[in-house]
């Protein structure tokens, strides 16, 4: 034990704190804890931006091959319309021909 302490039984020791210091601490849990919250919202964020720029590749290359499609239609449409217009002539050349009979020439 401490000479003095037992000396003197009329002598109280006082537990000194550090006040300052305490609360530099606890400053620096709550800091430390808004550092966690903080890294994870970044990860959730992160993460979710992964899937939504996936989702926007997948739309991409989805538009991309509809387009493909889009003018392999327009083409098919445009071919129709060119054997409709090829095909609505010969009829109408065919009947005016059967319409307008030749003449014999005897």
């Amino acid at each position: 034990m401490n000479r003095f302490h037992d000396d003197n039984p009329n002598f109280s020791t006082t537990l000194v704190r550090n006040v300052y210091m305490q609360d530099l601490e606890r400053q620096l849990e709550g800091l430390n804890q808004s550092y966690r919250q903080l890294n994870d919202s970044y990860l959730q964020l992160d993460s979710t931006f992964g899937q939504l720029n996936q989702t926007y590749w997948d739309l991409y290359q989805n538009h991309t091959s509809f387009q493909g499609s889009i003018q392999e239609l327009d083409n098919a449409r445009k071919l129709t319309v060119i054997l409709g217009i090829t095909t609505a002539f010969f009829v109408l050349t065919t009947l005016y021909l059967i319409i307008r009979k030749p003449k014999d020439y005897r």
